[in-house]
């Protein structure tokens, strides 16, 4: 109500609906004299009162029938009145009343929903112009770390539907400075240009670069040759996420010459994968195989089926699953010495969608000297150097060309989650050994990839807002795959002074600790008894939910 009453226009229509209810008032008053005169005129005596009731009822067709006229003019007046009744009770009043009270009740209540100011308090948030994926999964990181953000929408069609899904959003034009004023852009740290093309974040660039000359602005560019324009239109990082999943994907793909794979660093330190099938380590438990001490590696678990299980003492090292490692160069070149791989893995990767990630994975594949075959419908998407093989990917002759019987791996890159889960199913059928790696458009479609048989899900908006959030240089996040990342960030004032044996990490919040960085020294695999210094960095592999209790056990910035 007080939100109501607030607002300049919701006044003005509850002054037309009592001038409306005013003119009725009259109306009644003016019919209840006439029936006074006519019902005198026929004979009969009655008083205000019945005057009242028999208008009101005849009105609201509810007339009882036991005061009637006799006289064709007194009957003449009772039509009359129910006429004006209908057209008023039942036409002009219930308009009037949805037009204006209620009209303003519901658009109060959308803005307090979503609001086309952003409250006073906010200070230091980011403002995401876009409700798209990354969008979305920005905003929903922003919330775990507890950064102020707000998401632009244009209208409130596309704001409510995010409100309902708590989200912070703000109703406002995207390509209209006085909205940037209105989201307090001048005390803003950032803004994240997202889910538009890039004809249209240009244009919102430019707007908001007119009235903040200097704050930080990323822009998202769909197109590969978009980037330099963007940038002439004032974006300070232009990220594209569509060639950084192509390249992670990528580097999932199980082949080479060294039984260790690096797939993401932090500096010095490597993250790697391997197979232990046909060394001595398969079968053995973590414990049994000494590889610590041995190669100075640490295992932080397993990947199966898109699941990642966290590394234990009495894990076993079962065929068919890729193990993850953890060390500088030294450590890991020491494991691929001790197991090196007796024949190379050369087989071609296959990859199912020839659009702009099937490309971008492609050029990746390329660029690591690595074989690859290209499965699309049409030959418009790629030239492909004679490795595209145009057909569908369900049929059988078009596989068995495309080289998938003897192929390492496949990669599923089409920007439908519904045919990338029925690919899956298809391909895990087919091949059960086959390592498959496959692209999600949406996070809460990570669960259903994994279960129809994906070895590997990854998404560009994950991608992107990692990209985004690192930024905001609060940290820095690596993805291996979509909800497991590498999250590098300043030692919480809790950690200070203890050590990872007295923390116990792993038991109580599930994250693993990678490495320390003091004074500019980034220390592997740090040892259990090692205190962890105030000014440092801590270096965490985490799924979402244990950072989530990372967070919340050890809260950056306080003590």
């Amino acid at each position: 109500m007080a939100a109501f009453q607030r607002r300049k226009r919701a006044r003005l229509d509850a002054r037309l609906l009592l001038q409306l209810l005013a003119v009725m008032s009259g109306i009644v008053l003016i019919f209840a004299v006439l029936f006074i005169l006519l019902m005198d005129q026929e004979g009969h005596e009655y008083g205000v009162i019945d005057a009242f009731y028999w208008v009101l009822t005849t009105m609201t067709t509810l007339g009882f029938g036991d005061i009637v006229f006799e006289s064709p003019i007194g009957r003449i007046f009772t039509v009359v009145v129910l006429l004006v009744g209908i057209l008023f009770i039942f036409v002009a009043l219930p308009f009037t009343f949805i037009e204006t009270i209620y009209a303003s009740w519901v658009e109060a209540q959308n803005e307090s929903l979503a609001p086309k100011k952003l409250a006073r308090n906010v200070h230091g948030h980011v403002i995401i112009t876009g409700s798209d994926p990354l969008s979305l999964a920005l905003a929903r990181k922003l919330e775990r770390y507890n950064y102020s953000y707000v998401l632009l929408a244009p209208n409130y069609e596309a704001a409510l539907p995010l409100a309902d899904r708590n989200l912070n959003v703000m109703v406002g034009e995207l390509d209209d400075a006085a909205t940037y004023e209105q989201a307090r852009i001048g005390i803003a740290s950032l803004v994240a240009v997202t889910g538009m093309s890039d004809s249209m974040n240009a244009s919102v660039l430019m707007s908001i670069r007119s009235i903040a000359p200097s704050l930080p602005l990323i822009s998202v560019a769909q197109g590969s040759a978009s980037a330099d324009i963007l940038r002439l239109a004032g974006a300070t990082h232009v990220l594209q996420p569509i060639d950084q999943l192509g390249q992670a994907l990528a580097r999932r793909a199980y082949v080479g010459d060294k039984r260790a794979r690096v797939i993401a660093s932090v500096d010095r330190l490597l993250i790697a994968e391997a197979k232990f099938d046909g060394t001595e380590l398969e079968g053995q438990s973590l414990r049994e195989s000494g590889l610590r001490a041995q190669t100075g590696v640490s295992v932080l678990g397993t990947w199966h089926r898109g699941q990642f299980n966290t590394a234990t003492p009495d894990m076993q090292f079962l065929g068919g699953r890729l193990v993850v490692l953890a060390g500088n160069a030294e450590q890991l070149e020491r494991f691929n010495q001790l197991y090196p791989i007796q024949q190379p893995e050369d087989r071609p990767v296959v990859i199912i969608g020839g659009g702009r990630v099937g490309q971008s994975t492609a050029n990746a594949l390329e660029a690591m000297g690595l074989d690859y075959r290209i499965v699309e419908r049409s030959i418009r998407s790629s030239s492909a150097n004679g490795k595209l093989v145009v057909g569908d990917a369900l049929e059988h002759a078009v596989l068995e060309e495309a080289g998938l019987d003897n192929a390492s791996s496949v990669i599923l890159t089409t920007h439908d989650d519904d045919i990338n889960v029925y690919l899956t199913l298809y391909l895990r059928n087919y091949r059960s050994d086959l390592v498959i790696i496959s692209r999600s458009m949406h996070e809460h479609n990570l669960s259903t990839l994994q279960r129809a048989g994906a070895d590997f899900v990854l998404s560009h908006s994950s991608l992107g807002a990692n990209s985004v959030f690192n930024l905001l240089k609060r940290s820095n996040i690596e993805m291996l795959a979509e909800g497991l990342d590498i999250i590098r960030m300043p030692a919480p004032l809790r950690l200070a002074g203890h050590t990872l044996a007295e923390l116990d990490l792993r038991a109580r919040t599930g994250c693993i600790m990678l490495a320390t960085v003091e004074d500019g020294r980034m220390y592997v695999n740090p040892e259990p008894k090692r205190p962890i210094p105030a000014d440092s960095e801590v270096i965490l592999l985490a799924t979402i939910e244990d950072e989530g209790r990372f967070l919340e056990l050890y809260p950056q910035g306080r003590g």
